[in-house]
């Protein structure tokens, strides 16, 4: 991701969870205060507003990816902090509010979310509040994926979606493509995409015979298979696309802050 941020002039960050928080440095995606839009989303949301600040940074185009918990706390973000970000990358994640404990978080991984996708989506337009908007999203997971299971993915698409026909006014059905299988990059991958008036507003990519890593990394790091595809170029492919109409104002606060706030003022 850093060699293309030189090539094409982006920039990176990459927030790192505390080991105080989780001893695994995962994302607590499923807490659900963060699910709210506060703890640790509002945390990260803060750290893009200050690098936005105080850097020549083009709002419109601010994009998000994460693998695993990232890509769980990535989606957490796209539905909390829609107006935010221009589209995203989700690799080997699961649909946001898939649990809502340690316990059943474990489980997700393991089958998937027992929650109905399609209603968490319809839940999630229903309480939409200007700073959340759809998030145009790329979908990547490895078929041999035995730590996250490729149900996750399925769920994702199925959850956003129903988010994209939902939240937009005037909304509009996504038209699924025909799949098409991609080879001559490393591994051979399957590609679906999902389009309005014949613009791609979201795209499942199924690695054949990539277990739970980043596509095309660094072998010499965890959680990295060095074969292609690349799941960043695949990513800076689909997100670069993709254009957010700035606000006069990069602020957002929390359900929570406008309640409390309320309160207060009592």
């Amino acid at each position: 991701m850093i060699s293309l941020a030189d090539a094409h002039r982006f920039i990176v960050l990459y927030p790192e969870q505390s080991p105080r928080a989780n001893i695994l440095r995962c994302w607590r995606w499923f807490d659900r205060e963060t699910m709210n839009g506060a703890g640790e989303a509002e945390l990260i949301s803060r750290l893009v507003r200050n690098i936005v600040a105080h850097y020549p940074i083009e709002r419109s185009r601010i994009y998000l990816a994460g693998i695993s918990a990232g890509a769980a706390m990535a989606n957490v973000l796209a539905f909390c902090y829609g107006a935010m970000f221009a589209a995203c990358g989700i690799v080997a994640g699961v649909m946001y509010r898939a649990a809502d404990s340690t316990l059943e978080a474990a489980a997700v991984l393991r089958r998937g979310s027992r929650a109905s996708p399609q209603a968490v989506a319809g839940e999630a337009a229903r309480r939409a509040t200007p700073r959340v908007s759809f998030v145009p999203a790329l979908v990547i997971h490895g078929d041999s994926d035995s730590t996250v299971h490729p149900r996750n993915a399925e769920q994702i698409i199925q959850q956003l979606r129903a988010f994209a026909e939902l939240a937009d006014i005037p909304s509009a059905k996504l038209v699924a493509s025909e799949e098409k299988r991609v080879t001559g990059a490393g591994r051979a991958y399957r590609q679906q995409d999902y389009l309005r008036k014949d613009r791609v507003l979201l795209r499942n990519v199924v690695v054949e015979g990539l277990g739970h890593a980043w596509s095309g990394g660094d072998a010499r790091h965890r959680f990295n298979d060095a074969a292609g595809p690349s799941a960043s170029q695949l990513i800076w492919d689909f997100v670069s696309g993709f254009r957010r109409a700035p606000r006069r104002r990069l602020r957002y606060r929390p359900r929570w802050w406008t309640r409390a706030r309320s309160i207060f003022h009592r």
